[in-house]
């Protein structure tokens, strides 16, 4: 199983920005190649940033 991390932009609200601004999502999948390529876990943010 190896890890794969990818970005999706998306289009994100706050009470700073109520009309919408372009954002980037982080995350990383594990996917079995042995198990008929299925993802096997989903991760967030943990380690995608410099310092964490």
């Amino acid at each position: 199983m190896a890890p794969f991390t990818g970005d999706t932009p998306v289009t994100s609200t706050s009470a700073q920005t109520p009309q919408g601004t372009a954002t980037t999502v982080t995350y990383a999948l594990t996917i079995d190649k042995n198990n008929d390529w299925k993802i096997t876990d989903v991760g967030g943010l943990e380690g995608a940033l410099p310092g964490n």
